[in-house]
């Protein structure tokens, strides 16, 4: 009799830090892939609202000069790695590289992290840095 609101906590090993930082490469480099994707749609998304007359083009100018000095590529690109990550962690527990190294976000109790959480942990775990703590702590823990 299975119920899946009932969560068993199994202990498996964690990951040591040679496993996370590869996953970590190849996740930047899918991460990587949707940031030129997203800024093509950015673009896009410029050329139109100068073709409707929302927004100017200056003689001589491309698209992209409209968004130099604008803190706007760097909040939707930033919008973009943050959904990345939230969205994979929240409903598979592992991003594209975490299926391939075979790891998996989880939170004490074993279940699925919280929006909330996934949030909190990319914030913090910028470039990695919260994995250098795998090689201190005694619990391998991010």
């Amino acid at each position: 009799m299975s119920d899946a609101a009932t969560v068993e906590y199994v202990p498996v090993p964690r990951a040591g830090f040679g496993r996370r930082i590869l996953a970590i490469v190849y996740d930047a480099l899918v991460v990587t892939e949707g940031i030129m994707f997203a800024f093509g749609v950015l673009l896009a998304l410029v050329a139109l609202a100068v073709k409707l007359g929302l927004l100017s083009l200056p003689e001589g100018a491309d698209h992209a000069s409209l968004l130099q000095g604008t803190p706007i590529p760097l909040i939707f690109l930033s919008a973009v790695v943050l959904w990345f990550y939230v969205g994979f962690w929240t409903r598979g527990r592992q991003t594209l590289a975490m299926r391939t190294w075979r790891l998996r976000v989880r939170n004490s109790v074993n279940s699925r992290i919280s929006k909330k959480q996934a949030f909190i942990r990319a914030i913090t775990a910028l470039f990695g840095l919260g994995n250098l703590w795998v090689l201190f702590g005694q619990e391998k823990l991010a």
